[in-house]
């Protein structure tokens, strides 16, 4: 638990699917704390694996977040 208090300096990506209905928005609202510079980059039509049900668009996306960092 100590780890969690920890704030990133890091460039950090969060890849999340916009049908997802498991992780709610107040959970990613929280998550904000630990990484107050994040990037949400938000799937349209995925659920909770975004990387599965649209591998092509979470692809794109970390290749984007990539060049500019």
């Amino acid at each position: 638990m100590k780890a969690m208090k920890v704030t990133l300096t890091l460039p950090v990506l969060q890849v999340h699917g916009a049908l997802d209905p498991y992780v709610v928005a107040a959970t990613l609202r929280r998550c904000v704390r630990h990484a107050p510079g994040r990037i949400m980059k938000f799937i349209d039509g995925a659920g909770h694996y975004p990387h599965q049900e649209k591998a092509d668009d979470v692809t794109a996306a970390l290749l984007d977040f990539i060049r500019a960092h």
